[in-house]
């Protein structure tokens, strides 16, 4: 079949009026279409449609915390480090973390995501590990070496292995001298 565009008027809802003008609202707030756009392009995509229809855009790409977390997060940083890790299946990965003030904050993923372990299919959690993870989490602290180990938070969301990240764990006590 076809697919057929009509151009019709914005429906109704929230409205801004600017210049004596009301103005249809659209916020876009997508996450990635994994293995196919980005969260950034997905929203830059969606703005440019609604735009396009006559409606005001407020873009808001998100992540749930596993790929592309950083990349959402870009806007706010204040620095990018990487430091090649141990992937969860032995063999070394790259990984990044992202700095906002004082803080490092890291993407579980990047050291021990699914995608590092063959997908969901290819995975075996149970020989997997997450100590990439800790080696990740100990490097961006060390990149903040000017002041104290600070606090840290992990993104954690569809990792390959079974331990849920608790694999980090030993890793980052030994390597913030614990």
């Amino acid at each position: 079949g076809s697919v057929r565009m009509c151009r019709r008027k914005p429906p109704r809802g929230p409205t801004l009026t600017m210049v004596g003008v009301d103005v249809s609202l659209a916020l876009v707030a997508p996450d990635k279409f994994r293995g196919t756009v980005t969260a950034t392009e997905a929203s830059e995509a969606m703005a440019r449609g609604a735009s396009s229809s006559g409606w005001a855009v407020h873009q808001r790409p998100l992540a749930d915390g596993g790929e592309g977390f950083l990349d959402v997060l870009e806007a706010v940083s204040t620095g990018r480090g990487t430091a090649e890790v141990t992937g969860p299946l032995g063999r070394p990965v790259r990984a990044g973390w992202i700095r906002v003030g004082n803080l490092a904050i890291v993407e579980m993923a990047q050291a021990s995501g699914l995608a590092l372990v063959g997908g969901a299919t290819g995975n075996d959690a149970v020989a997997a590990s997450s100590r990439g993870t800790g080696e990740l989490i100990v490097a961006a602290a060390r990149a903040l070496s000017d002041a104290a180990p600070k606090p840290h938070g992990r993104a954690a969301e569809a990792t390959g292995t079974e331990t849920g990240g608790w694999g980090s764990t030993p890793t980052v006590v030994v390597g913030l001298g614990g």
